[in-house]
Parts: structure tokens; sequence; C-alpha cells
């Protein structure tokens, strides 16, 4: 028996404590109540079907991704789409106080068998490689529009942009390319048991699932970036469809590059988000709102549940 199969419980107990206890940390120290609250307290009547739109994407945004888990760890374990659902909201609060969310992927395997969760904490880092794919591709040439069109308020050189698009197509070959580098390393050198079933698991990865988990991914990014466009709408910000498209492309891109605790996400999404789209609208009260109200529906909520389901959460699968 593991180590997590024997505190189980301790181990779910301290999840639950650190999550709500960053939260709470967060809740207390946040000091700009008074100005979210008049910006909704703003929203006209007209406006709320943007609010309905956001929360009705919701479960599409995480239900793309409990597809994506389901492909990723499809070799190691079946899972349903209920149970996947699961590992996910549980991976969210795991990943709540961790540094860049990294102890999402090994909360989401909790409910897996021992010998398989390392293997299935790498491929869940494989799904997230893929979704920066697609925040890179679009976010970088996004940037690049708006720094030709905004250099007073956001610049790079042009040897920049180059490195960032190369690295990122370098990034994107790499990604498709590893089912075929695992299996060259498995014919040409022996490794122990941990190394080999995880190259295992990826050289059985075929094109065709590399290219359904990327699209999953670029379901996804679509999904939180209309979202923002929503929650943009509803805080009244006048800004031009493409000026949105441009703006919340590039302030992802930064957000993804720029290291945070999912709980600190907030500040760093914020920020990002008044350097880009506030550069076409004066309006940054509401850029900011807008973020921050997007943020809780998108991390908050799913994080709640998800501490919901834990304490019943088994290794054991239905």
């Amino acid at each position: 028996m593991s180590w997590i199969e024997k505190h189980r419980n301790t181990l779910k107990l301290a999840i639950l404590v650190f999550a709500y206890a960053y939260l709470l940390y967060k809740l207390i120290t946040f000091d700009n109540y008074q100005l979210l609250i008049s910006q909704w307290t703003k929203a006209t009547a007209e406006r709320w079907w943007w609010i309905m739109l956001t929360l009705l994407l919701l479960p599409l945004n995480w239900s793309l991704e409990a597809m994506k888990w389901r492909s990723l760890v499809g070799n190691l374990e079946k899972l349903s789409f209920a149970q996947s659902l699961s590992s996910v909201l549980v991976g969210t609060t795991t990943g709540f106080f961790t540094p860049n969310r990294l102890g999402e992927y090994p909360g989401r395997t909790l409910l897996l068998s021992d010998g398989n969760r390392l293997t299935a904490t790498t491929m869940g880092f494989v799904g997230s490689a893929a979704l920066t794919i697609c925040i890179l591709m679009i976010g970088i040439p996004s940037s690049v529009i708006f720094a030709t069109y905004h250099t007073t308020a956001f610049s790079f050189s042009h040897s920049i942009y180059i490195y960032f698009l190369l690295s990122a197509v370098v990034f994107g070959v790499g990604f498709f390319f590893l089912p075929r580098t695992a299996r060259l390393l498995l014919s040409k050198k022996t490794f122990g048991s941990k190394s080999t079933q995880l190259l295992q698991t990826l050289g059985k990865v075929c094109l065709r699932s590399m290219l359904h988990i990327l699209l999953l991914s670029l379901l996804r990014y679509a999904v939180f970036c209309t979202q923002l466009l929503a929650m943009i709408h509803f805080f009244g910000v006048e800004i031009s469809l493409w000026e949105s498209i441009v703006g919340i492309t590039a302030s992802y891109l930064f957000v993804t590059l720029t290291p945070s605790v999912a709980f600190a996400e907030v500040a760093v999404r914020g920020s990002w988000a008044i350097v880009f789209l506030g550069a076409f609208s004066a309006n940054t009260v509401g850029i900011a709102s807008a973020s921050i109200s997007l943020w809780a529906i998108n991390y908050c909520i799913p994080m709640i549940i998800g501490s919901l389901v834990l304490p019943s959460f088994s290794s054991q699968k239905k």
C-alpha cells in the first residue's frame, strides 16, 4: 500500500484546509470590494444576458477539459465522463494553492490506481502543453499586432517577436513528435519501470489522438476568451470585436508566461487585461472588474465544487 493510500483521509483534509485557507485569505485581503460592487450595481438589465452567457459557458469549459483528461489517460485506465469531470474538479481544488497550479494534475490522479499516478500526472502536463501551444500560436501574433498600433503602451524589438514565434513553432513541433521520441528512446535504451511505463504510454498516443487533444484545447481556449469578452461587455467596456480579440488573446499570452499561484492569479490577470484592453478603452475599472469576476467564476466555483467531491473521492472506480 502506497503512502497516499495509507494517509488518504489526512491528505484530503489537508487539501481542503489549504484550499479554503487561501480562498479566505484572498477574500480578506482583497481591498477593492466597494469598487467591484459599484460596477456590478451599475450594470443595466440589458447587459445581464452577458453574465448569463459566461455562466452557461462554465460547464462547457470544464467539460472540454474533462474530455481531454479522459483522452490523455485512456491508455492507462478507462474513465467515464463523470469520473473524468470529477477528477478535473478535484484537481482544481488541489491546484488552487500551488505555484502555477502544479498540484492540479497529481490531484486528478487520486481516482486512478497507484501504479498509474505518476504517468498520468505527466500526461496531464502534455495536455497543458497543448493548451499552451494554442495560447502561444494565437497570442504571439496578437501581441505583435497590438505593439504595432500601440507602441507607446507596449513594445518589444522585432528580434524578440521572432524569438517568441520560433519558440512557439519548435514547441508545437516537439509536441507532435513526443510519441515518436518516446518509441525511439525505448528502442535505444533500457529504463526503470516508471520511466518505461511513461514512455510506453506516450508511445501509444497516435497522431489522431494528439490532434484531438489539441482541438479540445483550442475549443477550451475559445470558450474562456469568449467568457472574458462577455464580461467586459457586462461591465460596460466600449470596445470593438477586433480590439477585444487582439487585447484578450495578447493578455492571455502574458498571463501564461507570468509565474503565479492560482489564488493570486486574479491580480496577474487583472494587470495584463488592463495593459492590453486598457489601450482600447479608458474604462480600466470595468476591465479589472471583468477580469476579477471571471476569475471567481472560472476558478473559485469549480474549486468549491471540487472540494465537495473530494471527501467521497475513491481510488476504486465504480
